[in-house]
């Protein structure tokens, strides 16, 4: 029988040079996606497109949350800090596509650093806190929004900041400054507000006297950007940031987002678990509540439209708290070889996902450019376009006539009266109309961006004129 350890002291050759490799395939990664990204017109995420459409038209007309009853259509279910931080970086005459993706990128610097900080401020040495960092690009959804315009690598970034003041020792004065910057990041995001109430409950829990300072300075901070937001744009904040952002919810749908965005880090999730049930010191960390906190949170990707961003706070927060544990599997003496060694085969696993998931979006955002062109030809200047990407029209440089998937979720709700959209199509309105499907085929697949009536109405009433890749303009069927 082989002796104890001899597993270990067989990998700990390959595991000296991990931290190096893995590294390396992670800045390949990231940089090959970036340049497939950077130069193309669009972002390959659809909420993207969405957020780009709305910074530019509050830069057109001055209005971020516009009445939903005329055409264009839209909301903007998010705080205005992003949008606004975007239009600081316009007015150096940087276009809105690039300064948005340039406030994603700087985001995304500052949470590296900052993870890479933390975990050498938990015990990490520089080799297992560059393993642990470099892991990020094993994750699809870390990845993929490098290059894009969203804003949620910029709301996680400032949570992420607040919780770092917390890393060591925790006084009032650091308190204060935590609690600002989670207030600040829910402006970015809503929902960060999960991340703001789970650092209070672990310093109410731990830090008694700290946890005073933390909420007033927290409350301060939300009240004066409270006031800002609803004084700048008044009762219609509320209705997009609140009332229309209330999505449905679906269990399958938390099924299908966990097994397609969650699964392949499932192993680390549990190793995470592991650490937990091991040391009852170590669980009074504010990294440990913030990985239970954050994966308690994953249940809200049961939402109507949520897609990989979900993840991207848990996935932070996870490599926080599992990231010294990983980083003493290769010392001497450890008595985890095992571990090790499946730490390098969830390696090999996630870093295959995540590069086949980033090929597969790459190859999809080759095929619109390719049909961008024909298409932006097709679109008529002057008037709106109902088009299924909003990303599209404004890279063809139109305006999209509405933005589908939402919209549809609130006729479904009862929020949205698409009567008078329909009427236009029904009418013949417009001289194009520009889907991703085809509305006679007996297989649509997309009601979830369009409801039965609209496209009962393209279908009545239009007709395809051309096709170009996947996307079919139609045109009226007959002249108005």
């Amino acid at each position: 029988m082989a002796p104890k350890g001899s597993a270990l002291r067989a990998l700990r050759p390959w595991w000296t040079i991990l931290p190096a490799g893995q590294l390396a395939w992670g800045v390949l990664l990231v940089a090959t996606w970036l340049s497939i990204v950077w130069p193309a017109p669009i972002d390959p995420d659809y909420a993207s497109g969405e957020i780009l459409d709305n910074t530019i038209a509050w830069s057109e007309s001055g209005h971020l949350y516009g009445p939903i009853d005329r055409m264009p259509y839209r909301v903007f279910n998010y705080p205005p800090a992003f949008p606004a931080v975007v239009r600081m970086v316009m007015a150096a005459d940087i276009a809105p596509l690039h300064a948005g993706r340039l406030v994603t990128l700087a985001s995304i610097v500052l949470a590296i650093i900052l993870v890479y900080r933390w975990l050498r401020a938990a015990g990490c040495d520089r080799a297992g806190a560059t393993l642990v960092v470099s892991l990020l690009a094993s994750s699809f959804p870390l990845v993929f929004f490098v290059g894009q315009v969203h804003l949620q690598w910029a709301a996680v970034g400032a949570s992420l900041g607040g919780c770092y003041l917390l890393r060591a020792s925790v006084s009032p004065a650091r308190a204060a400054a935590a609690g600002s910057a989670l207030a600040v990041a829910c402006f970015f995001k809503q929902s960060q507000v999960v991340s703001l109430a789970i650092v209070g409950a672990w310093l109410l829990a731990y830090h008694r006297r700290a946890f005073f300072a933390y909420a007033t300075a927290a409350g301060t901070v939300a009240a004066l950007g409270a006031a800002a937001m609803f004084g700048t744009f008044g009762r219609a904040a509320w209705q997009h940031v609140v009332t229309y952002t209330v999505g449905t919810f679906s269990v399958d749908g938390l099924e299908a987002s966990l097994l397609k965005h969650a699964a392949a880090w499932t192993p680390l999730f549990l190793f995470g678990l592991w650490v937990a049930a091991r040391d009852a010191t170590a669980r009074r960390d504010v990294r440990f509540w913030y990985f239970v906190g954050s994966s308690l949170w994953l249940l809200s990707a049961a939402r109507a439209g949520a897609g990989p961003q979900y993840y991207i706070e848990w996935s932070l927060a996870t490599l926080l708290w599992i990231g010294p544990s990983l980083s003493r599997l290769g010392r001497p003496n450890s008595g985890h070889g095992w571990l090790a060694i499946a730490l390098v085969a969830q390696l090999v696993f996630s870093d295959t996902i995540a590069a086949t998931k980033l090929f597969r979006q790459a190859a999809r955002l080759r095929r619109t450019e390719a049909a961008l062109p024909g298409l932006c030809a097709a679109l008529p200047a002057g008037r709106p376009v109902p088009i299924d990407s909003a990303a599209m029209a404004r890279a063809c440089g139109r305006q999209p006539a509405l933005h589908p998937f939402i919209m549809t979720n609130l006729a479904q709700r009862g929020l949205w009266d698409e009567r008078p959209f329909v009427r236009e199509l029904e009418q013949g309105r417009f001289p194009a109309v520009v889907l991703p499907f085809d509305v006679f085929d007996s297989d649509v697949r997309r009601f979830e961006h369009w409801t039965p009536t609209m496209l009962d109405a393209v279908r009545q009433h239009y007709r395809v004129a051309e096709q170009q890749g996947v996307w079919r303009v139609f045109r009226p069927s007959r002249a108005m």
